[in-house]
């Protein structure tokens, strides 16, 4: 059990510490995976509930067009702007209004 210690601190107090890792290392991949799993829920409870009922198609097929929207959308952002069909609006400051007064910038 000592020597189990004993090389425990002397391994942790030879190595040399971690690169830190990038502020956001994870997060689009996270981000992927969370976009691609909700359309393989969405296919899935197509195919077990929705299949075999006439009228419930339009909810899966509205469903379809919620995450088609929600998830496309912002993907193809640049492009729409880059064609022109998008204005970037220039950064503009908002400033506290008190007492009917406009405050300092």
């Amino acid at each position: 059990m000592l020597q189990h210690w004993t090389d425990r601190f002397v391994a942790l107090r030879r190595a040399p510490a971690p690169a830190p890792a990038p502020p956001l290392a994870g997060t689009a991949a996270v981000g992927l995976m969370l976009q691609l799993l909700s359309l393989a829920e969405l296919l899935l409870i197509g195919q077990l509930y929705f299949k075999g009922h006439s009228g419930a198609s339009g909810a899966f097929y509205a469903g379809l067009a919620l995450w088609a929207l929600l998830v496309v959308a912002p993907a193809v952002a640049p492009l729409w702007r880059w064609l022109g069909f998008i204005h970037a609006e220039p950064h503009t400051q908002v400033c506290a209004r008190t007492l009917g007064k406009q405050a300092q910038c």
